[in-house]
C-alpha cells in the first residue's frame, strides 16, 4: 500500500509539471521574456565595425541581407510583435564606438556607426508617426523618442561621442567597451527616457 501510495504521489508531481509546463508554453511569451516587461536592445558595436558588416547598404558575410536591413527589420518586429501586441516597454539605445584606428588610419567604425544610428532613429520615428497618422517630427532634442504604443530609443552614441576617442575616451575592458562613467550615463538616460513613457501613458 505505502508502495502504491508513493507512485500515485509520484505520478502527481510529475503531472503537475508537465501542466505548468504546457501552460508556459501557451503563454504569449517567448522564453525568459515571460517574467519581464521592459526590454533594452541595440545593434552591436561589431556590426559596424568589422569588414562583413558595412553601411550603405552591403551584404553581409551570410550574403542573404544588408545589415540595415537585418536592423529595420528588428526594430519592426520589437515594434509589432512586443510594443503593440504584447505591450512590452522597448528601449533602443543607439550604438556607441569602438577606440583605436582603421587600417586606413580613420576612427573605427565612426562614420558607419553614425550612419547606422540615424537610420534606426528615423526607422523608430516613421513607426510612430503612422502611429499617430501625423507628418510632425517626434524626436527630442535630447535624443530620445518614442510614444506609448511605440519603441522607445535613447542616443546613447550621441550623448558618448566626446568621451569617444583618443586621450579623452572612458575606457573599458576592450576597444568596444566603455568603463563605469559612461554606463552610469547610459543609465540615467534610460530612466529618464522610462520616467517620461510612464508620464506619456
Amino acid at each position: 500500500d505505502n508502495n502504491h501510495n508513493n507512485n500515485n504521489n509520484d505520478d502527481d508531481v510529475r503531472q503537475k509539471k508537465e501542466t505548468n509546463h504546457n501552460d508556459d508554453d501557451d503563454d504569449n511569451t517567448v522564453g525568459v521574456l515571460s517574467r519581464v516587461d521592459t526590454i533594452i536592445i541595440c545593434m552591436g558595436t561589431w556590426h559596424f565595425t568589422t569588414e562583413q558588416c558595412n553601411a550603405g547598404g552591403e551584404r553581409n558575410a551570410n550574403g542573404n541581407t544588408t545589415t540595415l536591413g537585418q536592423q529595420t527589420e528588428l526594430i519592426q518586429l520589437l515594434s509589432e510583435e512586443f510594443v503593440s501586441k504584447r505591450n512590452y516597454t522597448v528601449v533602443w539605445r543607439t550604438t556607441p564606438y569602438c577606440s583605436g584606428k582603421a587600417k586606413n588610419g580613420t576612427r573605427v567604425g565612426y562614420a558607419d556607426t553614425d550612419w547606422y544610428s540615424e537610420q534606426a532613429m528615423n526607422t523608430m520615428d516613421d513607426i510612430r508617426r503612422r502611429s499617430r497618422g501625423t507628418s510632425v517630427n517626434t524626436r527630442r532634442s535630447s535624443g530620445s523618442g518614442g510614444g506609448s504604443r511605440s519603441i522607445q530609443y535613447v542616443d546613447f552614441g550621441g550623448a558618448i561621442r566626446p568621451r569617444s576617442f583618443g586621450p579623452d575616451r572612458i575606457e573599458g575592458d576592450m576597444n568596444a567597451h566603455y568603463g563605469s562613467q559612461a554606463r552610469l550615463v547610459l543609465l540615467q538616460m534610460i530612466t529618464n527616457r522610462l520616467q517620461e513613457h510612464e508620464e506619456e501613458r
